[in-house]
């Protein structure tokens, strides 16, 4: 089937006004754009920044912690207080723990005001302390030691392998949550409930 004058006429037109237009010009402009935008996207999604988790220098270290841990039989009941850290996945291991009092020291080991380490029994550990002894305003790191190796473990993307957690249940998106998601009063006895997962 052969077109009609009159189709190739409006055709030629069509072309010719393209070619008028610098088509070629536009295509590439338009070209040189996209390719522009896909190297700055593609760069943007793969450039490596490894994820801040909290690592084990933020709940424990080589250093003295600044209170110690008792079986809570040399403090009165009434001046006790208990942080029962729970959701480990088993008895393997130690759990560690720290005490931070302000959002400048949060997450550095040598401003903690306490490092503490206990067994697993039943998935859980408790820390007996005066409660006197700490401010009136806290935040808790702890995690679960399984292999003990003094770290907490992450897999090769720096996603932690083994279970933490903070007081107040707070959680980062890319990394620690900060301190004033963690902080929480201290009771002037009882218990503080924290859960690791």
């Amino acid at each position: 089937m052969s077109e009609s004058p009159q189709e190739v006429s409006v055709w030629e037109r069509q072309r010719a006004l393209w070619r008028d237009n610098h088509v070629g010009l536009i295509l590439a402009v338009m070209l040189a754009i996209l390719i522009v935008g896909m190297s700055v996207l593609a760069y943007r999604q793969n450039r490596f920044r490894p994820p801040r988790f909290p690592d084990s220098r933020a709940l424990h270290s080589q250093s003295k912690a600044t209170i110690v841990v008792t079986g809570g039989d040399e403090i009165p009941e009434s001046e006790a207080l208990s942080i029962r850290v729970s959701g480990a996945a088993n008895p393997k291991g130690s759990m560690y723990l720290a005490i931070y009092e302000s959002a400048t020291g949060f997450n550095e080991p040598d401003k903690a005001i306490a490092r503490l380490r206990q067994g697993i029994v039943d998935g859980q550990s408790k820390f007996v302390l005066r409660a006197k002894d700490l401010p009136a305003k806290v935040a808790i790191a702890a995690y679960h030691d399984e292999n003990e190796d003094g770290e907490l473990n992450h897999n090769a993307i720096g996603i932690p392998t083994e279970r933490y957690g903070f007081s107040g249940n707070a959680r980062g998106t890319f990394g620690p949550p900060p301190f004033n998601d963690c902080v929480i009063d201290r009771p002037a006895s009882g218990a503080i409930d924290l859960y690791i997962r």
